[in-house]
Parts: C-alpha cells; sequence; structure tokens
C-alpha cells in the first residue's frame, strides 16, 4: 500500500511488529498507525498456538515454556501484554482483526481494541484468518487503510 505522505511518519504492522510497537517505547514516533492481528498478552498467544498443534492438550502444557523466558531469552511474559500499553498510543489508530483468526480471535482483538484511546477504528475482516485481511479482502483492505491514513492526517 502506498502512503502518499510528506513530512509525516505511517506505520501499517502485523502481528509481532504490532506487538514490537505497542511494548516498545513511547510515545511512538508516528502519526497513524494500522496494526493487524496483535495479541493482547503472550500468555494468550502461546495457548492459543499450543491449542492449535495439540488440541485441548496445548494450553495446559504453556507453563512448561513461559517458565523458560527468563532464565534463556532475558523476559517473562508480563513483559510482552501490548493489552496494557495499547492506550499509550499516541495516534489514531486503526486495528484489523480476521474473524476465523485463531492465533489472535476476534474477542482478544475486541479486549485490545477496547483498551486503546480514540480516536480509534475496528475492522473485522470476514472470513480472514491471522494477518489475512489483505488477502482475504485486497481491494477493500487497501480502500480502507488508504482512508484512515488520508482522514488521520487529515486532522493533525
Amino acid at each position: 500500500i502506498r502512503a502518499r505522505c510528506i513530512d509525516t511518519i505511517v506505520a501499517t504492522t502485523r502481528a509481532l511488529g504490532g506487538v514490537a510497537c505497542l511494548v516498545g517505547p513511547q510515545p511512538l514516533r508516528v502519526h497513524a498507525l494500522v496494526l493487524e492481528s496483535v495479541y493482547p498478552t503472550l500468555e494468550e498467544a502461546i495457548d492459543n498456538r499450543l491449542a492449535i498443534r495439540l488440541g485441548a492438550l496445548g494450553p495446559p502444557l504453556a507453563p512448561l515454556l513461559t517458565v523458560q523466558l527468563r532464565p534463556r531469552l532475558g523476559f517473562g511474559v508480563e513483559d510482552l501484554r501490548p493489552i496494557d500499553s495499547v492506550d499509550r498510543v499516541g495516534a489514531p489508530l486503526l486495528l484489523i482483526a480476521g474473524t476465523e483468526d485463531r492465533h489472535t480471535t476476534i474477542v482478544q482483538s475486541r479486549r485490545l481494541f477496547a483498551r486503546a484511546q480514540a480516536p480509534k477504528e475496528l475492522w473485522e475482516v470476514p472470513g480472514a484468518q491471522h494477518v489475512g485481511g489483505i488477502t482475504t479482502q485486497p481491494e477493500e483492505y487497501e480502500r480502507r487503510v488508504i482512508a484512515f491514513f488520508d482522514q488521520a492526517l487529515r486532522d493533525r
């Protein structure tokens, strides 16, 4: 998607890139932000992925993974909670969520959206799976993202 901007910073990011935007240093230095398929907490992301791979047996195994994070990687699940920092985004936000996303469920996306500050928009893409908005509805995706950036930058 092409953004027509002069002396303006906009960002579009998906999944883990969106997590990095939300848990990294704040405030973000952007004038508008589009996020897609961003999980609210690392615990939920791990549970969802284990359930996809192992069914009902997966989520109970999550603590065996999460207990290893701090000693092995230097951070814990409490450090990767976008839901705790989404309210600090100081720019208009468009959150895109697939209704068939099993990695970040629509319910989880709605919770993340509820915590964000206005101005904000939520686009629930019917039938889209994880980061599937652009492939499920490419023309509508482009139209919505460009319209969002146009409006957000006009209101600056």
